[in-house]
């Protein structure tokens, strides 16, 4: 080796000069390409994650009275003894839900909250402007509505049904000209017994002997 030439890297100190000769040589992966590789996995794991998180969660068996009653306003308010009923009471094919609630005014958010007041027990004696026969649960401590929402799981139409005297709540069936309909069965503190259903245009209200 002559003096002041600098000495040849072989095998062993890692160069490839002398691996050239035998087709060794290969250029190391750089930093750039082993940290693109390694944003595509996590971009990956990220992402089947994410389709994970996204994929519908199952709807809920039942209504929950409180999400139920916050689409009529906060003047109203469930009351917890009385259990949710669900059935096919308007639509044909639909789950309705009915919430017994309590409210100081249940005609304050109507237009608001777009739903309707009704008072079949009125119509049924002639009385059929909701209007003049709502009030009438003023006068009593601490009134109980029925918060009726068609489809709950996609509500569409709401009810607010006034005035109808109960103490105990249940599901029942109307019949008419072609079959029977769902009905809402209510069972008063003396024993009276009566039926709310829809004819398909309305809220009706039908008392029941035994």
């Amino acid at each position: 080796m002559r003096a002041g030439a600098a000495p040849s890297r072989g095998l062993e100190g890692g160069g490839c000069v002398g691996a050239r000769r035998f087709g060794e040589c290969r250029a190391p992966h750089s930093r750039g390409a082993r940290r693109a590789a390694l944003h595509s996995a996590l971009a990956a794991i990220l992402l089947c994650g994410a389709l994970g998180y996204a994929q519908t969660a199952p709807a809920p068996a039942k209504p929950d009275p409180q999400q139920i009653a916050r689409q009529f306003g906060p003047a109203f308010h469930p009351v917890a003894r009385y259990a949710v009923l669900t059935a096919d009471l308007i639509s044909p094919g639909t789950d309705d839900a009915v919430v017994v609630a309590t409210a100081e005014n249940a005609q304050a958010d109507e237009a608001a909250y777009h739903y309707k007041v009704v008072d079949p027990f009125g119509s049924y004696f002639g009385w059929d402007d909701p209007r003049q026969t709502a009030p009438f649960a003023l006068n009593v401590d601490k009134p109980l509505f029925l918060l009726v929402v068609e489809n709950w799981r996609a509500p569409a139409r709401k009810f607010v049904i006034v005035n109808l005297p109960f103490e105990k709540l249940s599901l029942s069936h109307v019949p008419v000209k072609k079959g029977a309909v769902a009905a809402i069965a209510a069972e008063e503190i003396s024993g009276a017994k009566s039926v709310v259903y829809w004819d398909g245009r309305k809220w009706r209200w039908k008392q029941e002997f035994e």
